[in-house]
């Protein structure tokens, strides 16, 4: 992140450059969405995950980029959902602090820090060549939990320091790569990516215990999403003048 904030004052120093006319240098700040499915190990613990983000980035003349950032995930289908079956009735309930019966609510919580290289080919007739398909690659760190909250009294058992011993806490490294789209307007009112992601991430759960079961996970997780990934760009560039011709 020091290369990135070092890279975005770099860029006003420079001359004054045109989208239009040329492939210039410029610093990128963006806001993203994205929405992704799991598969391997993720899939068997959460469903349909969302992320929402920002990023810095730098991109040269070359059409070479280089980004990173910092996103939340987050889900509401969580299929691990049976932690608390030795602290429950058959219906799912527990016994709060006041005797009567709650219920809980489960969801995914985590951050994603991306940071990947990539490079736009404009390739696009009428574009400018700031503008076109891209693809890139990168590493990233993952960091997921199952989050929980009961929907009446609070129940002491899961409360406090108990809750860690529920909640799953995974994080770990991984691989990423992207291809879509990448538009920048020559006024400069209009800039966004649209794309794909895919990610191979290597985790493993970091409890010391799971308070459920009485046992440590140690077991290798292969945790992988595949989606969409959509950006608002706001390029950081000293803009050209307008050029004025005298007869």
């Amino acid at each position: 992140m020091i290369f990135i904030s070092f890279c975005i004052l770099r860029g006003g120093l420079y001359g004054q450059e045109s989208l239009r006319d040329s492939s210039i240098r410029m610093a990128i700040l963006q806001v993203s969405y994205g929405g992704a499915l799991t598969s391997r190990d993720m899939a068997a613990r959460f469903g349909f995950t969302s992320s929402i983000g920002i990023e810095a980035g730098y991109k040269l003349p070359s059409n070479f980029y280089l980004t990173g950032g910092l996103r939340f995930l987050f889900s509401e289908t969580v299929y691990e959902n049976d932690i608390f079956r030795s602290i429950s009735n058959n219906s799912g309930l527990l016994l709060a602090d006041d005797g009567t019966l709650s219920d809980l609510r489960f969801q995914q919580r985590g951050v994603l820090i991306p940071l990947s290289i990539g490079k736009i080919f404009p390739i696009i007739p009428n574009l400018n060549p700031n503008s076109g398909i891209y693809i890139e690659i990168g590493t990233q760190f993952i960091q997921h939990r199952i989050h929980f909250r009961t929907l009446g009294t609070q129940v002491a058992a899961i409360s406090g320091a108990y809750r860690k011993g529920y909640d799953r806490l995974t994080n770990g490294f991984g691989l990423r790569e992207g291809f879509g789209f990448r538009f920048f307007d020559n006024r400069g009112y209009v800039n966004f990516s649209i794309g794909f992601e895919l990610s191979q991430n290597f985790t493993q759960n970091r409890r010391t215990i799971n308070l459920d079961t009485g046992l440590a996970d140690k077991r290798k997780r292969k945790d992988y999403l595949s989606g969409i990934h959509a950006s608002w760009i706001f390029p950081i560039y000293k803009r050209a003048p307008n050029k004025v011709y005298f007869n």
